[in-house]
């Protein structure tokens, strides 16, 4: 998925996925994409920027974070099948601060093979 807009001044955003419970490890490719992986996952996760000026991604299961920039939260890594049920899963918030101009946001979900 690849969002593209235009931003008319600094702007901070997040972008948020929710995984399955697993230990989903990131590993930063470059100064502007990170890979989301777990061994035994049929999926991988690349997410990528242009034309921002600072980013921060942040595993956290269960609101417990799994990496130092992250803020816990008490819904950050639940997932609710049902009210008033919570399970564990894991959440990948990409904190994003903007610069003006066009500004590209990819999101790419790969299947693997179990490793």
């Amino acid at each position: 998925m690849t969002d593209r807009f235009v931003a008319h001044r600094a702007l901070c955003v997040q972008l948020h996925w929710l995984l399955p419970d697993a230990p989903w490890r990131h590993d930063v490719l470059h100064a502007h994409a990170s890979e989301v992986s777990c061994p035994g996952q049929p999926v991988q996760l690349v997410l990528a920027s242009e034309g921002v000026a600072r980013r921060a991604l942040a595993l956290t299961r269960a609101a417990s974070p799994r990496h130092p920039l992250a803020r816990p939260q008490d819904i950050a890594g639940w997932h609710a099948p049902t009210y008033g049920h919570k399970e564990p899963a894991v959440s990948v918030l990409l904190s994003l601060t903007l610069s003006p101009g066009e500004v590209i946001l990819t999101s790419e979900f790969t299947a693997c093979e179990s490793r």
